[in-house]
């Protein structure tokens, strides 16, 4: 059973994992929305951004805390 500093810890890793991935992913999105000339390509871009630093950063934390890969 987790104390519960460890589970402190462990959400503002998450946290902070977080705000790493999900700041990457949309300045990427940014970019490559300002050249893409498909609007639909835009907004996959988009979602897919803002999708990917909440799963990233879970997956990051699973890992960290089973030790091994999904």
């Amino acid at each position: 059973m987790m104390a519960m500093s460890d589970f402190k810890f462990a959400w503002a890793a998450w946290l902070l994992t977080f705000a790493m991935h999900s700041t990457l992913l949309l300045g990427l999105a940014w970019l490559m929305a300002r050249y893409a000339r498909s609007h639909r390509l835009k907004e996959l871009l988009w979602k897919t951004a803002l999708v990917g630093g909440i799963f990233t950063a879970t997956l990051q934390a699973w890992h960290k805390a089973f030790g091994r890969a999904i």
